[in-house]
């Protein structure tokens, strides 16, 4: 892939691994939220409902390969996944750059062709249906803090939390507005009590900002010549 398409010059920053952004996606965000057997266990029965929560869609990488990963584990109910774009990219655009792995993603295409270009606010694009399982994506383009102010309120009516958070904005020092304590706070409103989390960054300013709001904070092996991730769970 060229490195002028996986990049962002507003951030002056990749969208993802320039070595194999699935592969990066997997370790760090499905991997990191032991995704696959957790979903086998939500989505085995018609009233399972497993929720996904992620700040910094970009390109989709993430929400397509863990709806992929929900496909081949999951046999009824809902996959449900929140995610917020300040600056959205168009449908070409993310098409671009998916096209590397559309052969290990086979139902990528299909789902590519649902998604348009977000009005600001709430986007909602049904990813796939099998069966009794549906798969959803509700995309706010917009700021950050009002995208979790206006989700806390949504699952607040709804008794809805979230099962997983995705933690991809561009880096800390890059784009310094999706890593702030008021983010991490945000988040931990919306978890439910066996949340995860996991992120790709393994900045000293991100472990302390999600320690303060509640998370416990483990690092591991990061992906590619990134030495270190972060991922743990949600204690309060």
């Amino acid at each position: 892939m060229s490195l002028m398409r996986n990049w962002n010059p507003r951030f002056g920053d990749v969208y993802f691994s320039p070595d194999n952004g699935l592969n990066e996606s997997r370790h760090v965000f499905l991997n990191g939220n032991r995704l696959s057997s957790r979903l086998e266990t939500a989505l085995s029965r018609g009233d399972g409902e497993f929720c996904i929560v992620e700040a910094g869609f970009g390109s989709g990488l993430n929400i397509y390969a863990s709806a992929v990963e929900a496909l081949r584990h999951g046999t009824a109910g809902r996959f449900l996944s929140y995610s917020v774009e300040a600056h959205p990219l168009t449908p070409g655009q993310c098409a671009d750059l998916l096209a590397p792995f559309a052969h290990d993603l086979p139902p990528l295409e299909s789902m590519l062709e649902r998604y348009s270009m977000p009005e600001p606010g709430w986007n909602s694009y049904a990813l796939a249906e099998r069966g009794g399982l549906s798969m959803e994506l509700e995309l706010f383009a917009g700021d950050i803090l009002d995208f979790l102010a206006d989700l806390s309120r949504r699952f607040a009516e709804s008794g809805r939390r979230a099962h997983a958070l995705y933690l991809d904005g561009h880096s800390p020092r890059r784009n310094p507005r999706m890593w702030s304590d008021g983010v991490f706070s945000g988040l931990a409103e919306l978890c439910a009590e066996d949340c995860s989390f996991a992120t790709y960054s393994a900045s000293g300013a991100v472990k302390r900002g999600l320690g303060k709001a509640g998370f416990i904070v483990r690092r591991e092996a990061g992906y590619g010549e990134k030495r270190h991730m972060i991922r743990g769970e949600y204690r309060g």
